[in-house]
């Protein structure tokens, strides 16, 4: 679960290295469908090239960063959209 939110928001996010793991961990248990969905979209991704392995050298890192990437952008989107809302509730 944590493993599939590091690079994301180590990409994301300039923090120290302990709070990537921490917020791995937070981002994973706060979404636990969209953390689902995404190993089983790895899992997906990773039959296909097993049983077309020509497709390796040209989709091997790229397919499964793009998958990562995509589901927690849209986790990125979704806590943002909640940090707005809590800002604008307590100022207003």
């Amino acid at each position: 679960m944590i493993t599939l939110y590091i690079f994301p928001i180590f990409v994301h996010y300039e923090l120290k290295f302990i709070l990537y793991i921490r917020n791995a961990f937070l981002l994973g248990i706060m979404n636990p469908i969209l953390t689902i969905v995404m190993a089983i979209a790895c899992i997906v991704v990773y039959y296909i090239l097993y049983f077309v392995p020509g497709l390796i050298p040209f989709f091997g890192g790229s397919l499964f960063s793009i998958v990562v990437m995509w589901l927690s952008y849209r986790a990125f989107i979704s806590i943002e959209a909640m940090n707005n809302k809590l800002e604008e509730d307590s100022s207003g």
